[in-house]
């Protein structure tokens, strides 16, 4: 069937019905010369043949070869050298044409739709079909140039996607920076003006306590967009990992997150055999988690861990107020928080979100139904 549609093919068969077509033409046209011929003769004969270059006149009735006389020698002449180079011309015009319609049918149009493909891509346009009907090989390429055309598109809209990403962190992050260097500012001009008057020692020191703090929080800014930059370039490290072994792990650095923070955890484990993990990097996601729960949780976290489906899956909820309709929209986008007054950044669940990517998954963002907030993921096992 693809032979049937090559171009090969459709040449030969152009040429071939040129061929037919011009030998049609042909035997009307000779029909045409020889009764012309025939005309010029005195006594007309009934038929005319040259064979071998001798002319050949027949009257039935009367024998072959009769003498006839020739009524105008030099058109008598022109006639029977047309009639000698017509097939030439004939089957040259034919195949011409032919050829022309084929070019015009099966070459034209898919190498015009390709050409304006091009120019579209060189004016950077790519909302736009490449339409051709043609069923050959350059049809089939100019379905191929679409395709690349629609994945083209789809990595300069994930570019542009990443680049506007990137300067929404950037104002994010100069946007948060702006707090804590007025402050530090402020309390500068307030140690300056204790330290004229050399007065009040304990407003001094208040200033550069609250200076320190923002300095503080400046540098959790920058590493925290330090290791967002880095994440780009981790590779997970894939080792072999005993199930319960994970879990007790787990729940021991949960338990010591929960009480630095004053807040009571409860475990729901069921996690058996092994599995090719990244250990290490699905501790400091669940790190992450945790942080961001006991900023909000009233007094009681939730953990459960446990297989399902050939995926392991973490969830993490609290009993806080929960995630509002913008925070579920919002959460994983960088620096946003609804606690900022507070210091806290805002990055550690885009962080997370970030390394689940790597490891094929991402993070659910919902609300439990008796209240709090609930965040989550399973990565295959």
């Amino acid at each position: 069937m693809e032979k049937l549609k090559s171009i090969r093919f459709s040449m030969f068969l152009y040429v071939g019905l040129s061929l037919l077509i011009g030998q049609l033409c042909y035997m009307g046209v000779v029909a045409m010369i020889d009764n012309a011929l025939m005309d010029l003769m005195n006594p007309r004969p009934q038929a005319i043949a040259f064979v071998a270059g001798r002319q050949i006149s027949i009257t039935f009735g009367s024998g072959e070869g009769a003498a006839s006389e020739i009524i105008n020698p030099p058109l008598f002449e022109f006639l029977r050298m047309l009639r000698t180079i017509s097939p030439f011309i004939i089957f040259s015009v034919c195949v011409i044409i032919g050829i022309f319609l084929f070019y015009r049918r099966s070459i034209q149009k898919p190498l015009d739709a390709l050409n304006e493909g091009i120019r579209k891509i060189s004016a950077q346009e790519l909302d736009f079909s490449l339409e051709c009907d043609a069923k050959n090989e350059l049809g089939r390429l100019c379905g191929a140039f679409d395709t690349m055309r629609r994945e083209l598109s789809q990595a300069f809209q994930s570019l542009w996607k990443s680049e506007e990403n990137q300067r929404n962190l950037y104002r994010a992050f100069a946007h948060d920076l702006r707090t804590p260097l007025t402050i530090i500012k402020g309390n500068n001009d307030n140690i300056e003006l204790v330290a004229a008057k050399n007065n009040d020692w304990p407003l001094a020191l208040q200033a550069i306590h609250l200076s320190n703090g923002a300095i503080a929080r400046i540098e959790t800014y920058t590493e925290q967009l330090r290791q967002l930059e880095s994440i780009e370039d981790w590779q997970p490290d894939l080792k072999t990992t005993d199930l319960s072994v994970l879990a007790e792990t787990i729940v021991q650095q949960a338990t010591v997150i929960c009480n630095q923070h004053d807040k009571d955890i409860a475990f729901s484990t069921e996690v058996h055999g092994y599995a090719d993990l990244d250990a290490d990097m699905l501790q400091r996601i669940l790190d992450n988690l945790l942080i961001n729960a006991v900023q909000y949780a009233r007094q009681r976290i939730r953990l459960v861990l446990e297989q399902k489906d050939g995926r392991l899956c973490l969830t993490v909820s609290d009993d806080g107020p929960g995630f509002d309709p913008e925070a579920i929209k919002q959460g994983i986008a960088p620096f946003y928080s609804t606690k900022k007054a507070e210091g806290h950044t805002g990055i550690g669940l885009t962080i997370s979100q970030k390394l689940l990517t790597k490891l094929q998954s991402t993070l659910s963002i919902d609300n439990v139904e008796t209240g709090g907030a609930c965040v989550g993921f399973s990565v295959p096992v």
